[in-house]
């Protein structure tokens, strides 16, 4: 984006996918790491591994109950790996992970072994673990690892308590913020559904160019495309064959393929990926060839 854009605000960013290990079954992880991999972009997956999906071991979401191990002979994919209760191997770790993505290198996945001190929800009283793990899990509790760590000889034990209360105030604060936000105003769902602009009329009727619906949304596309550079259209077969229905015939030899692109075969990775960068500033036209190939994207739509 920075040389596409000419944005030297997006220089060093990089986008963070945080999960459990239970998430890396999923549908979603897969469509991720799938894009990254393959247009090897600055994004690191960040895995915290506490064996663990409610009430289901890791060896149900992962053979062999570690993904690092298993992506291994992943093209385009730097692995990092650590104990999340011990603070200098944590550190090292996730920085060199952090710098690794932050340089342009590529796409990343740490996997942080930690241990999950509670159920999975207020009603989840984790019956299903032993006395033994249980205790094993509470003497890797990293909260006290981590005091013990920067108290002996970084900062001070009033530094530290000063520390836990402003991150308690501000943890409580933003909760209260959250909770205060007024509900969204329904009456202006439909705005922008058409135009709202001024059209020539003739007498009292509305007159324009006649063309079809296809030509239309290509039209639509080519001018936004001159005005707006933060916008960029993807999807299947957009780009050298200009679309199945012909919507974007031209427009990737006219504005570049890192403008109008195609995508590997997956809905939800198209709209997963067009949510995140609509919330980094730019403008993402990512097209659905039809309406039934949109179903396996409805958890990203909604």
């Amino acid at each position: 984006y920075v040389n596409s854009l000419k944005d030297e605000s997006y220089r060093g960013q990089i986008a963070v996918s945080l999960g459990g290990d239970a998430s890396t079954a999923t549908n979603g992880f897969w469509s991720a790491l799938n894009i990254a991999t393959t247009l090897e972009l600055p994004m690191l997956f960040f895995i915290e591994d506490n064996g663990y999906g409610i009430s289901v071991t890791s060896d149900f979401q992962t053979p062999g109950r570690n993904i690092a191990k298993n992506l291994a002979a992943f093209s385009n994919l730097q692995l990092f790996e650590c104990r999340g209760y011990l603070p200098e191997e944590a550190e090292k770790n996730i920085r060199e992970a952090v710098d690794y993505v932050r340089a342009w290198q590529g796409p990343a996945l740490i996997r942080v072994e930690v241990p999950r001190l509670s159920g999975h929800s207020f009603t989840d009283t984790a019956s299903y673990k032993s006395p033994e793990l249980r205790a094993l899990e509470e003497s890797h509790d990293p909260l006290p690892k981590l005091e013990l760590f920067l108290t002996n000889g970084i900062i001070s034990e009033k530094e530290w308590t000063t520390l836990v209360e402003e991150i308690e105030s501000d943890t409580r604060g933003a909760a209260t913020r959250a909770l205060a936000a007024p509900v969204p105003d329904a009456s202006i769902v439909r705005q922008h559904v058409f135009s709202q602009g001024t059209q020539r009329t003739e007498g009292t009727k509305e007159v324009g160019v006649r063309m079809n619906l296809q030509d239309a949304v290509r039209k639509v596309l080519e001018v936004e495309l001159e005005k707006n550079p933060k916008l960029l259209i993807f999807g299947e077969d957009v780009g050298a064959k200009g679309g199945v229905h012909g919507a974007t015939v031209d427009l990737q030899r006219r504005f570049g393929a890192d403008r109008v692109f195609d995508t590997s075969l997956s809905e939800e990775g198209i709209i997963g990926r067009s949510v995140g960068m609509a919330m980094a500033g730019l403008r993402p036209v990512p097209e659905i060839q039809f309406r039934k190939y949109a179903d396996p994207a409805t958890e990203q739509i909604n």
